[in-house]
């Protein structure tokens, strides 16, 4: 699916002060493409997604999925959030049965559950574990029911809000792997919100760079490196570098 957003505002009033938080925000994104947005904690980033998703309305201008405006959540985006959003009285199973349901509520009935659960389950590496609790398996295993469950549902556009920022790094790695292979696989439009530039250069297709608050998108960067992509090499070192000076020029000219 393909967004494009044009001139997005967003603030909140807090007491008798008006927080703006996106300032003319606009960007294209391309149908079945990987694409990061990077930048600083509190810079916007979050928000921007939450628009895209429908859980939060622009103070002005206008988000289009397909062509269609966004007015609110809807079945052709799902988002995966970083404290992992699980139901803990359901085990692994029936947590990703939910995005399901929802998907029957859709009309799709396509095939029988079990046969897409059990694909669900294989696709993010969690078969053996089916009647686990959320408390019985790790952070990095309650990730992948939160993306199962997303993917679950169907949608053109999957959303992830920082879901690996709060994961050991061996894990965030081996999780940065199966998401791209899950995406090669789904070919769905994914938007990734990032503070880490190697995640960003590591995932991306494109990579949009958020100035400090309020964001507008200060820099964008195709990163047209093979996959799967070496950390070590010259060319992911100078991507990295590039994206990391513009993220320090834009705190340095917010700070003067």
């Amino acid at each position: 699916m393909q967004i494009n957003a044009l001139n997005v505002n967003k603030h909140f009033q807090i007491g008798n002060q008006k927080l703006v938080v996106l300032d003319q925000l606009s960007v294209n994104i391309e149908n079945g493409k990987f694409i990061c947005l990077l930048g600083p904690s509190g810079c916007g980033k979050s928000t921007f997604l939450r628009c895209i998703a429908g859980l939060d309305v622009p103070s002005s201008g206008e988000i289009m999925v397909d062509g269609k405006p966004v007015a609110g959540p809807g079945p052709d985006r799902a988002m995966v959030f970083q404290d992992y959003a699980l139901f803990p009285w359901c085990n692994v199973a029936d947590n990703i049965m939910f995005g399901l349901r929802l998907r029957k509520n859709r009309g799709r009935r396509d095939r029988p559950d079990a046969v897409v659960l059990d694909e669900l389950i294989g696709l993010v590496g969690l078969r053996g574990f089916e009647k686990a609790y959320p408390h019985q398996i790790s952070g990095g295993m309650r990730q992948r029911v939160g993306i199962a469950r997303a993917l679950a549902v169907d949608p053109g556009v999957l959303l992830m809000d920082e879901p690996f920022a709060a994961i050991d790094a061996i894990t965030r790695e081996q999780l940065q792997r199966q998401l791209l292979d899950t995406w090669e696989k789904t070919k769905k439009t994914i938007i990734f919100v990032t503070h880490s530039v190697e995640e960003a250069a590591f995932l991306a297709d494109e990579v949009h760079v958020f100035g400090a608050r309020p964001a507008s998108i200060r820099e964008s960067f195709v990163v047209d490196l093979p996959r799967p992509r070496d950390h070590a090499s010259t060319a992911f070192a100078d991507i990295a570098s590039r994206m990391r000076a513009s993220i320090d020029a834009g705190m340095q000219r917010a700070a003067s």
